[in-house]
């Protein structure tokens, strides 16, 4: 979708965004209260007792972050809504759209399927003075029209319901279990809540098969469980049947940032100290072999990313993963990925891939999570003189080498000294 700009004022958001304005209006007269805008959030919201903010995602997304009658923060988009009424409405335009976009050659990323929706969206849809649908054309009133081709983008072009969660580079995590509860990660307040729902399990089984049919990887009641990568990089999981998910369909998306944190904003960040920092620079310069452990979303992937840019530029990078999340900034970097699906003769493993990486001559290996057989390919790396990267879930080194030298790794506690550096989170 296209860039979206920034309010640097509550006066010139709601002159731009009238439902922001009508949004307003409710609140205040419901609580006599007026929420402070703030244009960048920052670590001063873990300060607010009672907080009560409007951030800008971008027009015409605006987030409101407020206390409910509980007590609890609540997370809530404000964006252009549809009425009941609208929403069919849209759904006829949008089969009007299709029609015509099967005559277009098959779009080659997402600006290329933006810019033929919005050229047919302007040879098929007049401004007009009611919403009707004529034929093969439609009039829309001025005051729908912006709202229309909003929710249209946000549909076909992005994630629907959750698409203001994704546009929020504020959250790190997004979790969906059964139609009601969405929460969120946010990277200055935690876990919040957020007013999203899908209405009924139905509509969230509908959504996350067409979620997942969109990554390539479709889900069904024989394959309930799904793991891929959305178009931005993001890490998407998706658990479908109601015999393996209890109440109801659930996901969780682990969102990919535009910049990868560098080693200044982690040392900042009191994430690594100077001394640890340098120290990394030093064995990546001399080629050791660092694994970085820690528990679930502790942010080793984080960590491995802010470390990569310190191997030699003309080095050659060999990363396997199962979701690319690894970004190497040298030009000769080799990124495979797994192959889980299709026949068994024709899947890739990272065991797989971690055996090509040995004939491949790379300075530096860089496997994205270990977790098994790999493990072992990835100590014969080492003992052949191949330095490599890796992250691990261990929450201490005595942990870690407990799980390198029981099942399923199995690797001999003698092997262990081939690891240089074990970097616990």
């Amino acid at each position: 979708m296209a860039e979206m700009i920034i309010s640097d004022s509550l006066e010139v958001a709601q002159s731009r965004n009238p439902h922001l304005k009508a949004y307003l209006d409710r609140y205040r007269a419901t609580t006599q209260r007026t929420p402070t805008f703030i244009p960048v959030p920052d670590n001063s919201l873990r300060d607010m007792a009672s907080i009560d903010v409007i951030y800008p995602v971008g027009d015409p997304i605006f987030i409101h972050i407020n206390l409910d009658e509980f007590g609890e923060k609540i997370y809530t988009p404000i964006e252009p809504n549809l009425t009941d009424e609208e929403d069919l409405f849209m759904d006829e335009v949008l089969n009007l759209i299709l029609a015509v976009a099967a005559d277009y050659p098959p779009p080659e990323n997402d600006e290329v399927l933006e810019n033929n929706l919005d050229e047919i969206y302007k040879k098929k849809i007049t401004i007009g003075t009611a919403n009707k649908i004529k034929g093969s054309t439609a009039t829309v009133t001025p005051e729908l029209n912006a709202r229309l081709l909003y929710n249209l983008k946000k549909n076909v072009l992005g994630l629907g319901p959750i698409e203001p969660l994704i546009r929020d580079s504020n959250i790190e995590d997004i979790s969906g279990i059964g139609a009601f509860d969405i929460f969120i990660v946010h990277k200055i307040l935690g876990t919040l809540r957020t007013r999203i729902t899908f209405g009924n399990n139905d509509k969230l089984s509908l959504y996350s098969k067409r979620l997942s049919e969109r990554v390539g990887r479709p889900v069904s009641d024989k394959t309930p469980i799904v793991d891929a990568t959305l178009p931005d990089g993001s890490r998407l999981s998706i658990v479908y049947s109601s015999d393996v998910s209890a109440r109801g369909p659930s996901f969780t998306i682990r969102k990919f940032a535009d910049i990868p944190i560098s080693m200044v904003q982690l040392v900042k960040y009191n994430t690594l100290s100077a001394e640890e920092a340098a120290y990394l620079w030093l064995a990546l310069e001399y080629g050791q072999s660092i694994f970085v452990c820690g528990e679930t979303a502790s942010g080793k992937t984080t960590v491995i990313n802010a470390m990569v840019p310190f191997i030699r530029p003309e080095s050659k990078i060999f990363s396997a993963e199962d979701t690319p999340e690894v970004r190497a900034p040298q030009p000769a970097w080799q990124q495979l990925v797994t192959r889980e699906r299709g026949a068994e003769d024709s899947r890739v493993t990272l065991y797989d891939l971690l055996r090509t990486a040995l004939r491949s001559r790379p300075n530096y290996i860089i496997v994205g999570e270990i977790r098994g057989a790999e493990g072992s390919m990835a100590f014969q790396a080492m003992q052949t003189g191949h330095p490599v990267l890796a992250t691990f879930h261990a929450s201490s080194v005595k942990k870690m080498i407990q799980r390198f030298t029981g099942t399923p790794i199995n690797i001999p506690v003698t092997f262990m000294d081939n690891l240089n550096i074990a970097l616990i989170q």
